[in-house]
């Protein structure tokens, strides 16, 4: 499948599914209400009040504890609600419609391999930011020239690992799902496919991930330059955007992986 198809097939299947976009609205909107609510029980009113943004008060360790716990609880909330978003955007690509109802159902069932992936990719960045901070040690007793070529060596090597990471991480959610497989088995997927089709599988990516990136930079000019006001509406826009373009990527890489794996693979 082309990559352009795969794009335009991504962008229809999230425009016919617009009661799923509503639903993550919705989810999202309540997510950050408890995140609100969770940071000022635990913070206290004065490390949220805005007029203390340029010079906050220290937190405590029990705050510190306190946000980590937050962050963790967020992150594997975000991947429940991921899990159940892939199995029904999958739904949408392999059968044409979207049933809300399964959308629970979904989540419970992939949950805990997206976050056996989620805690594989984080293993991986660890080994490679533990290795990257010991070379850069090293290079501090080098002379100059030595040490700069490093350095861009180290940048370039970084730069290849977050893009392959990036690769593995829009596939392998994808195939655990669509194919109904192990984490493993899904990596060995993935690995097979880019192995076959990367230059491909990279240009799809880079679009979207282009266009992520340009929402956010819009988002940075109005936070910037903009009134409370400005600001606000921006964050919102460029949130509602950001969950109907997060549908799109998905069932364009689900319709592009069932469509380049080729026989017995089952497409609307």
């Amino acid at each position: 499948m082309g990559v352009f198809n795969a794009l335009k097939s991504g962008f229809s299947i999230a425009a016919k599914n617009l009661k799923l976009w509503g639903v993550l609205v919705v989810i999202n909107v309540i997510l950050f209400i408890l995140a609100i609510i969770s940071l000022v029980a635990i913070m206290g009113p004065s490390m949220v009040n805005p007029a203390n943004v340029a010079n906050p008060p220290q937190p405590t360790a029990s705050q510190v504890v306190g946000m980590i716990i937050i962050v963790v609880i967020g992150f594997l909330l975000q991947l429940f609600v991921n899990a159940g978003v892939v199995g029904s955007i999958r739904d949408a690509v392999k059968a044409g419609s979207v049933k809300l109802g399964d959308f629970l159902k979904y989540s419970n069932k992939y949950f805990v391999r997206f976050v056996l992936f989620s805690l594989l990719m984080l293993v991986v960045v660890i080994v490679f930011g533990v290795i990257a901070a010991l070379l850069i040690g090293l290079m501090a007793s080098l002379a100059k020239g030595v040490a700069a070529i490093l350095g861009i060596i180290l940048g370039i090597v970084g730069l290849v690992i977050l893009v392959i990471l990036g690769l593995y991480g829009s596939l392998v959610p994808v195939i655990i799902v669509s194919d109904e497989k192990k984490v493993g088995d899904s990596i060995r997927s993935a690995a097979g496919l880019l192995g076959k089709k990367l230059w491909a599988t990279l240009g799809l990516a880079l679009i979207y991930w282009i266009m992520f990136l340009l929402l956010a930079f819009v988002n940075y000019i109005a936070n910037l330059a903009g009134t409370a006001a400005l600001s606000i509406a921006s964050q919102i826009v460029v949130s509602l955007i950001n969950i109907f373009l997060s549908l799109a990527f998905i069932g364009s890489f689900i319709k592009y992986y069932l469509v380049s794996a080729g026989a017995g693979q089952k497409v609307s």
